[in-house]
């Protein structure tokens, strides 16, 4: 009985370390609560579904390549989209972002928010490009469509690591 809950104790105290390590390595899913909404259609494209693609870049995208993305969440409905719920997700996300693209035409429209940072180095200091302007880089890119003045939505969420350069090129500002 003591080698039994021995040997138990071992198996925990070394699985320990490795399951913070594994839950450490999950992304933070901030569309995955669409997925329980009624006409709702929830899509994760994970990091290990990326990296297995055949294709190097993303046709979707603009042909950005799949080394740069580390997740992507879409969620889509073709009749609920002024669900309060959906609405209160979906706002609370781009509130946390910068606006850089809206346009509505009629009753669609489009709204594009990114979150980026200055890059720093080793010490923290910002890193400046030549022209003495500080570097960013884009960890986060959400575009927002609708049409039918809202009753249908489409939703992608994309997690990487984009100069803004590569953001400009994907949506053609």
């Amino acid at each position: 009985m003591i080698r039994l809950l021995t040997c138990a104790l071992m198996l925990f105290v070394l699985g320990l370390p490795s399951a913070f390590a594994q839950s450490g390595n999950q992304p933070e899913l901030r569309l995955r609560q669409g997925s329980s909404f009624d006409s709702f259609d929830y899509t994760y494209i994970s990091p290990w579904m990326l990296k297995s693609m055949q294709q190097k870049d993303l046709t979707e995208l603009q042909g950005i390549p799949v080394d740069k993305v580390e997740h992507i969440e879409i969620l889509k409905t073709k009749v609920n989209g002024n669900y309060t719920p959906f609405k209160s997700i979906i706002n609370k996300l781009s509130d946390e972002m910068k606006l850089i693209g809206y346009n509505r035409d009629g009753f669609k429209g489009v709204k594009i928010c990114v979150d980026s940072s200055v890059l720093k180095d080793s010490f923290g200091c910002p890193l400046t490009n030549p022209d003495g302007s500080e570097m960013e880089v884009v960890k986060r890119v959400l575009v927002i469509q609708w049409n039918k003045n809202g009753a249908e939505h489409l939703v992608t969420y994309i997690v990487g690591t984009f100069s803004p350069q590569e953001v400009n090129s994907i949506f053609h500002f």
